[in-house]
């Protein structure tokens, strides 16, 4: 699970550099947080194993990216705690309906979203808090932060995935906005200032930086399926100007 990226020759590059740094285990030029630091962080499991992250949006609604959510049996979120592991702490919801972009393309990830509506509303609380989203895209070279459970690169994210190696505790790192074009990634809640500004994509592109949803060009759809009034200002004449863009690593 990688909720952090930047280009795999920029990974490839910085291990034998930097070797006392485990990619596998936590975020590139991350440190650790408590979950009041992003309580909007939502953990995505699908038939019992952690495998994706999402954001808070409202009380009753989940985004995530729509990759994460397409073959399972069952889905839980869990909230409320910074700990990766079920060691009693946080809460863990049930997933009554799931509400893919209908211009989600498997393929190409395209419009990689999708809204998780949970069975019962959450319980606000300092480590439980809804993020508004931002009414428009981040500036290329404005500093956002992201938040996860794993490493960085995006070989790093399937290797997690297929041998379990992830961290035990929230993280967080400084990410830059530049360039925007679609490619690949994993997925996870990109943050400016406080608000929601994407959603880390899905794919393979190994030359190039991982690609995040841009969620202020999605609110008319989000707008439309949630019913809480606060989860966004903006309608469907959002100024932002592309549904992607890339991100790059501080280290």
């Amino acid at each position: 699970m990688t909720w952090s990226v930047f280009t795999f020759l920029l990974a490839a590059l910085l291990r034998p550099v930097r070797g006392d740094l485990d990619v596998q285990s936590r975020i590139i030029g991350g440190y650790d947080v408590d979950i009041e630091d992003a309580p909007y962080q939502a953990e995505v499991i699908i038939d019992g194993t952690a495998i994706c992250s999402g954001a808070i949006i409202t009380t009753d609604t989940i985004l995530t990216a729509a990759s994460c959510v397409q073959s399972y049996s069952s889905i839980e979120v869990r909230v409320g705690t910074s700990s990766r592991d079920y060691d009693g702490t946080g809460f863990l919801l049930d997933v009554c309906e799931i509400i893919d972009h209908p211009q989600y393309n498997c393929w190409r990830f395209d419009n990689n979203l999708a809204l998780l509506k949970l069975c019962d509303p959450l319980k606000t609380s300092d480590a439980i808090q809804p993020i508004s989203i931002a009414e428009d895209e981040p500036d290329d070279g404005s500093w956002c932060t992201v938040s996860g459970w794993g490493s960085t690169s995006w070989w790093g994210s399937w290797w997690d995935r297929c041998f379990g190696s992830l961290p035990d505790y929230l993280q967080m790192a400084w990410v830059s906005v530049y360039n925007r074009e679609q490619c690949a990634a994993d997925r996870a809640p990109l943050v400016k200032d406080g608000q929601l500004v994407g959603i880390l994509s899905e794919g393979g592109c190994t030359t190039k930086p991982d690609v995040f949803a841009n969620v202020p060009w999605f609110t008319g759809w989000i707008a439309e399926n949630t019913e809480d009034e606060d989860t966004t200002d903006s309608t469907s004449t959002s100024s932002a100007s592309s549904t992607t863009y890339r991100i790059q690593y501080h280290i």
